[in-house]
C-alpha cells in the first residue's frame, strides 16, 4: 500500500495572495509507486488546481509521475498556479503498481491561506440556529449581518437539502452543482450592513444552511462560526 507524506507547506502556512505555492513531498511503497495526485481546492467555493494545472472554478487531482519510474521511494514537487485570496485545502494520494491506492485515512489533509496583508476578512452573522417549517407554505425568510474593514460586497447563501442530498438553486429547484444564492444587503459596499433572503423551498425536508460574506477585495468570510444554521 502506498504512503506518502506533504513535506512543505507547513499546515496553516499564510502566503500572499495571487502567488504561486510550491508543494514538496515523498511516496513510499513496498513495490513501486506508479503516480500521485495532488488536489489543491479552496473549500468554499470549490475552485483551485485543475486536472492540467491550471486555476479555475473546478478543483480536480493533478497528477504527478515520479522520476524515475519504478522506484519504491521518491521525492515529488509541484508548483499550483498564482491563487487568489481565500482558504485551500491540500490532499494527496498514491497509487503503486498493483493499482492500490492511498486510503483516504492515511493521506496527507492541510490547510493553507492566501491571504491580502492588512486586509482582514469579513464576518457574517445568520440570525438563529434552527427554525421550524411551515409546512402550508414552506417559506423560510434568512438573515443577518456581515461586516469588514473595507467594505461589504456580497452575502452568498448556500442551503443544502439533506433529505435529497441535493443543493437548493435561487428558484428553490434542487442541484447537484454546489450553487451559491445571493442576498439583498441593506447598504452595499459598508462596513457594516444587515442581508437578508427570503426563500420558497417548495419541498419538507432537512435543510443546512451557511452564509458567507464576501469583501470588495474578493476576501470571503472563511469562518462559518454563528452563520450556519438548520431548517427541521
Amino acid at each position: 500500500m502506498p504512503t506518502l507524506q506533504v513535506t512543505s507547506p507547513a499546515p496553516d502556512t499564510e502566503f500572499v495572495h495571487g502567488s504561486q505555492l510550491l508543494i514538496e513531498g515523498t511516496a513510499d511503497d513496498d513495490g513501486a509507486v506508479e503516480y500521485l495526485e495532488v488536489r489543491v481546492r479552496n473549500p468554499i467555493t470549490r475552485a483551485g488546481m485543475q486536472v492540467d494545472g491550471s486555476f479555475g472554478p473546478a478543483a480536480g487531482y493533478y497528477r504527478v509521475d515520479p522520476t524515475p519510474l519504478g522506484d519504491g521511494s521518491f521525492s515529488w514537487n509541484l508548483t499550483t498556479p498564482e491563487l487568489p485570496a481565500g482558504e485551500y485545502t491540500i490532499e494527496a494520494r498514491a497509487y503503486d503498481d498493483l493499482g492500490v491506492r492511498t486510503p483516504s485515512e492515511l493521506r496527507p489533509y492541510l490547510s493553507v491561506f492566501s491571504t491580502i496583508p492588512g486586509d482582514a476578512t469579513p464576518d457574517t452573522t445568520l440570525e438563529g440556529e434552527s427554525w421550524d417549517q411551515d409546512i402550508d407554505t414552506l417559506d423560510v425568510s434568512l438573515s443577518g449581518t456581515a461586516s469588514d474593514d473595507n467594505a461589504v460586497a456580497e452575502v452568498m447563501v448556500l442551503i443544502y437539502d439533506r433529505t435529497q442530498f441535493r443543493y437548493v438553486a435561487a428558484d428553490g429547484s434542487r442541484t447537484n452543482l454546489r450553487t451559491f444564492i445571493p442576498a439583498a444587503l441593506t447598504s452595499p459596499g459598508a462596513t457594516e450592513t444587515t442581508w437578508s433572503l427570503p426563500m420558497s423551498l417548495g419541498e419538507p425536508g432537512r435543510y443546512e444552511i451557511w452564509a458567507r460574506a464576501i469583501e470588495g477585495a474578493g476576501q470571503w468570510d472563511l469562518d462559518s462560526t454563528g452563520a450556519s444554521a438548520e431548517w427541521l
